[in-house]
């Protein structure tokens, strides 16, 4: 009388609604984290300290500045670019060029940031 050992297979990775496999995503895409340095603005301190002192708070002040400052969605690539070409003359910026989803994110992860420290 001999003992025989079967070998179990591992347990599998719990399967999503469309059949798949393995770590699910339930969320979608994630968004890509943009920081300073992806800006379209040459790395330095002029640029960093324009961005800083004049980009953002004037963005920020046009935003307050409107009945509804939460409401901005709509208005808020023609609003940058506006002020882009007031503060960055030199640069160029397109309205619908993948620099202008790179200032949008790099602008919203900045307020936050700000707001989460007051």
């Amino acid at each position: 009388m001999g003992l025989r050992i079967n070998q179990v297979p591992s347990t599998p990775m719990p399967i999503d609604g469309k059949g798949n496999q393995g770590n699910v995503n339930t969320r979608g895409p994630r968004r890509t984290k943009y920081t300073l340095i992806d800006l379209p603005i040459p790395y330095s301190r002029v640029y960093t300290d324009k961005w800083r002192k004049q980009f953002v708070p004037n963005l920020l002040a046009w935003a307050g500045s409107l009945e509804d400052p939460f409401g901005t969605n709509g208005q808020l690539n023609s609003e940058i670019v506006n002020l882009w070409k007031e503060v960055f003359p030199e640069l160029a910026l397109s309205q619908r060029s993948k620099d202008m989803e790179i200032v949008q994110t790099v602008v919203r992860a900045l307020t936050r940031s700000q707001i989460g420290s007051i």
